[in-house]
């Protein structure tokens, strides 16, 4: 699957960028003309049930403290449709409008986000907001606000930047994933969940979640931001134990 996304990510910038916008490359040097990807193999994912998501929000972590600003930023997440960890650590507070609207650009898709702030983020947010707070400070504290990087508001910055510049914000943002992974799994042993939690489970469990509760595949399609419902269905299909784990308790019942 490593394979299959760089080799998907490779074949993106080959056709849009070096042959139909540079024309660095003619359309007959496609080497994926002749190449067929591999195929997306199934894997299982994580996630975590309202019981464990309670446990994480009960847990009482000393203020201020890594562990304390990983587990809100992970809550937050999983409150709003289970936003990807690059994305979260960027967020700012011009991204939370007035009307109590979270708007955003993903990294991934560039496609912006809007999203209604539930109770539970709203007051996640009311944790980290000051008065002399800027608009173009970060929401959690991750990141640094007053780096070079953090000029870096709108996409039409992140199109301006070099590619060294890019590269030095990315590094900065996965050393910080690193450290909120290992966070995670700190939180999960205090939590008493034996499961191996990283920060895309808060997406996942989303998923889950609102699947269980029979909302639409199109609305989950909506929350989540895929292109497609075909993408949606692969997603949701990748969550679902469960009606092979109650067929096979049906056939000795």
């Amino acid at each position: 699957n490593y394979v299959y996304v760089n080799l998907k990510a490779l074949r993106i910038i080959i056709q849009k960028d070096a042959i139909r916008e540079d024309k660095i490359l003619p359309p007959e040097k496609n080497p994926f003309l002749r190449f067929t990807l591999p195929e997306l193999l199934p894997a299982y994912k994580e996630k975590l049930d309202i019981n464990e998501i309670d446990k994480i929000e009960a847990l009482q972590l000393q203020k201020d403290t890594f562990l304390y600003h990983v587990r809100n930023a992970f809550i937050f997440s999983l409150y709003n449709a289970g936003i990807r960890i690059g994305d979260l650590l960027q967020l700012r507070w011009c991204n939370v409008k007035e009307d109590g609207r979270l708007e955003y650009y993903p990294g991934k898709t560039g496609k912006e986000r809007s999203i209604k702030l539930l109770l539970q983020p709203l007051k996640i947010l009311r944790l980290y907001y000051s008065e002399d707070a800027k608009e173009t400070d970060y929401i959690f504290p991750f990141l640094d606000s007053n780096s070079n990087h953090s000029g870096m508001v709108f996409p039409e910055d992140f199109q301006r930047a070099s590619p060294e510049f890019l590269e030095l914000l990315y590094k900065k943002i996965e050393s910080q994933v690193s450290m909120f992974n290992q966070a995670l799994k700190t939180i999960a042993r205090k939590a008493e969940i034996k499961k191996n939690i990283t920060s895309r489970i808060s997406r996942h469990s989303f998923a889950d979640i609102a699947r269980k509760k029979n909302i639409s595949v199109y609305d989950i399609q909506k929350m989540l931001g895929h292109s497609s419902v075909k993408i949606t269905e692969a997603y949701l299909k990748s969550l679902d134990n469960d009606v092979t784990d109650k067929a096979m308790s049906e056939v000795f019942h």
